[in-house]
């Protein structure tokens, strides 16, 4: 009774579309774990004795390494990010911005999903950001940063 195992969990994934029925309507998809996400809770792994096997810290195909960049059918066809886009939950920009939040300069900051700045808050972008955006988010909806009513957006 020494089997292989499985686990019935959701992976956290950073984007796997909730609806799509064929390629063709299918526009993006990063299959590396989110940031503290269950594919990356050890105590989710899945050991073997199998000396085959190369142990690692998290759980599926994928660390946060997006390694089938550049040469598989998703990555020839424009349905990934690029391999070099690594977001995490300091760079990911929620999607809500309840509170002042400051953008500074150098950094890389991605949009994987619509981003709503609520009233107070003060969304500051220093001169010198990079701000990245996936085609679309799970739900199928285009990352979109919205300033709502009272709330503001400050870029030089």
């Amino acid at each position: 009774a020494n089997g292989p195992t499985s686990r019935s969990v959701d992976p956290n994934l950073i984007l796997l579309p909730n609806t799509w029925t064929t390629y063709s309507n299918l526009n993006q998809i990063d299959p590396r774990p989110v940031s503290g996400g269950n594919a990356l809770d050890a105590s989710l792994a899945i050991g073997s004795s199998n000396s085959f096997f190369s142990s690692a810290a998290y759980s599926g195909a994928f660390g946060t390494d997006l390694w089938i960049d550049g040469w598989s059918w998703l990555s020839v066809n424009g349905l990934l990010p690029s391999g070099d886009v690594k977001p995490t939950t300091s760079t990911t920009l929620s999607s809500s911005i309840t509170s002042n939040l400051t953008l500074f300069a150098g950094g890389t900051y991605y949009m994987t999903q619509q981003v709503f700045v609520k009233s107070p808050a003060v969304l500051t972008i220093e001169p010198g950001v990079i701000v990245k955006s996936y085609r679309q988010d799970a739900s199928g909806k285009a990352p979109t940063l919205v300033i709502e009513q009272g709330a503001k957006i400050i870029a030089a």
